[in-house]
Parts: C-alpha cells; structure tokens; sequence
C-alpha cells in the first residue's frame, strides 16, 4: 500500500503516529529497513523488498499495521505492529488476541512499541519469542543512529529527519534532557512576576476597602451596602442597590483580568479603577422596553460610560454600563483623590435618568 507523507487522514494521535512510522518504513530504501530492524531487534539478511499494510479491521483484535519483509530465507515474513503511547496503557489480554487471530504463520513477529520501558518486563511474562519489543524513545534513537552512520540516500536521511522531528514536536514521544537555559530563565521571570501579581492584588485590596466606607457613605439612600470581594476579573465592591427589579447591582474597584468580561483593557496589560452597573441578563429584554430607555444613556456616554446595551458587544451579558481609566493614568494620586473619583462616576450613574428609569420599575412590570 502507497502511503503518503502529506496525506495523514488521522486524527486520533496513536494512529496519526501508527500512520506516519508506517510510511518512513515503507519509503524507505532496502538497506535502511534491514538496519532500522536490526536496531530494534528484528535481525534478517539483507531485505531485498518490504511493503506495508495500514490500520487493521473486522476482527476481534486488531493490529495497528504490519509490514511485509521478503529477504533470503525470510520471504513472506510480516511484522505485525501495536503501537501505544503515554495516552493509553498496554493491554496484555489484546496483545494475546494478536497473536492468536493474526500471528499464523511461525515466521510472524508481534512488534509492540510503547513509551513505557517496563512494559518489557510485561511481555517477556508471556513467554512468546514472537514478541519483539522496543520504546519509542529507542526507536527515535535509532532512526538518530541510522542518519549519523549515513542512511543509506539523501531521501531516507530527509524523512528520517523529518519524522524524528515531528516525534519531538509533537509531544507523542520525548526523551529525558537538560530544560534549556531559556526556558529556566523564562520560569523564574514568571514566578518572580507571580509573587509581584500577588503583592499587586494584596495592595489593590487594602487600597479599595480603605476608601469603601466613605465612597459608601455619600450614597446610602441608593446604596444598601458594600461589601469588598474578588472575582469575576476584578476587587473592589459588590453594592446593593435599594431598588433592584432587573436585578442589577453596582460594583467600584479595580478591573484586573479581560477573561470573564471580555472587555479589552484600553491600555493593553493594564488593570484599570472602574464602576460598573451590572444586570441580570434575564432581564435584558425586559429592559430594552422601557420608554425612552435608549435616549436616557446618552447622557452617561457624553461623561465616558460605555453600554453593553442595546447592543451585545461580545462581552459578559451580565456588564449593562461601566466607566473606568487605566491605573497608570492615577500613578501619584492618593487614597482620598481616588475615593473621589469612585464617588464622581457613581453620582454619574445614580443622578442619571438612565438609572432611575431601571430603579423605578415595580416589582409585579417584571414578572
């Protein structure tokens, strides 16, 4: 069977492997068949011909292929293949229904690669010559053997290299060695930047809950109360709201992770001092009919809120309108300047039209 280094048609990773092993072997010249076998324990006189035989199928055990070798005195002698990686573990009860369906000729060998160097042991319990086994660490070191001694053409030493290659990449098989001098550099950067994160957010906490009373303290007819938290992307306070029909609350603090809301920093890499006005987006629709709703926004977009609403930009559902400036824009400012500031955009939201109109619904208009 004509297998093709360009068309692997699998997308299981076992096979997607089974697959392009085959074809190297099946490309391959004469000479550096009979050597990559005698490398991994299949000695036979000098191959004069080899084909293969893909995915097997329509039995109760099933190889993963098998290659046919004719060489003196060994004609017609198949090299059945099952093939496992660290994914799956190996099956001994399988490899037994291997040899019983398909080894019936006594020239036939079961060639099982693994990554696992002690499923050896494994195998030799069942007491079956028939059995050669080899890791793929080992195979990869002996197709690496195969290009230093001087394979046996240019294309063999090209697709060598090439399968070898994408042994390593794609993460299928590996081989114990040093981490690379980058990358252990790139790590302790990372952890060293993990501990400033952690001090970032500690000091961001102390921050926001060192001002919460007082931002609260000028809203409490609105504003039932404020209670610090961290989630959902962001610190600061979660407050309830003394009216709330459409289930929304407000939050001020500081926005520090785009994952949950999916608003993009306006600085990028940049946490941000921010209010947002959330509602539950069940009630959305219930939202969009309210007179004159559309028109009462405008107001707050002049004084630089954005609107999730009417339109859905892509972000979080639960985000309907937030105002917020980058952290760097606030670099020499003090605690009670930024208690200021969280007071100014919440006066915005709260003595808006737009918020009023959300506020003043009754209960029994939402049901």
């Amino acid at each position: 069977m004509q297998t093709n280094v360009f068309l692997n048609p699998y997308e299981q990773p076992e096979n997607r492997l089974t697959y392009s092993f085959l074809c190297v072997v099946e490309h391959l010249s004469s000479r550096s068949v009979t050597e990559l076998l005698e490398r991994i324990g299949i000695a036979v006189p000098f191959v004069e011909s080899h084909t293969v035989e893909l995915l097997y199928g329509g039995h109760e055990a099933n190889p993963d292929g098998s290659v046919e070798v004719n060489a003196k005195q060994h004609n017609g002698l198949r090299i059945f293949l099952e093939n496992k990686t660290w994914r799956r573990a190996l099956d001994v009860e399988q490899i037994k229904r291997h040899m019983s369906i398909h080894l019936q000729n006594p020239k036939d060998i079961l060639l099982v690669i693994t990554a696992n160097k002690d499923d050896a042991k494994t195998l030799k319990a069942l007491g079956d010559d028939r059995i050669r086994f080899v890791t793929w660490t080992e195979v990869l070191n002996s197709l690496e053997t195969l290009i230093a001694s001087g394979a046996d053409s240019d294309p063999d030493q090209f697709l060598i290299r090439q399968f070898t290659e994408y042994l390593e990449k794609s993460d299928e098989v590996w081989r114990p060695k040093m981490i690379d001098q980058k990358l252990i550099a790139t790590y302790s950067k990372h952890l060293s930047l993990k501990n400033d994160a952690e001090k970032f957010v500690n000091q961001g906490w102390r921050l926001i809950e060192g001002i919460k009373d007082e931002v609260h303290a000028k809203f409490r007819q609105s504003i039932v109360s404020a209670k610090m938290a961290g989630h959902w992307g962001r610190l600061g306070a979660e407050c309830e709201l003394t009216s709330a029909p459409l289930g929304q609350w407000l939050f001020f603090g500081i926005y520090l992770d785009t994952k949950d809301h999916g608003i993009e920093f306006k600085e990028p890499f940049t946490p941000e001092f921010a209010v947002f006005l959330d509602i539950d987006p069940k009630r959305r629709e219930r939202l969009a009919t309210l007179k004159g709703i559309l028109e009462s926004a405008t107001p707050l977009e002049r004084k630089g809120f954005e609107f999730n609403f009417p339109l859905k930009k892509g972000w979080n559902p639960w985000r309907l309108c937030l105002r917020r400036d980058p952290l760097t824009e606030h670099l020499n400012a003090e605690p009670s300047e930024i208690c200021r500031l969280f007071q100014e955009w919440i006066n915005f939201v709260i003595s808006s039209e737009f918020f009023h109109r959300l506020s003043g619904i009754t209960e029994e208009a939402t049901t």
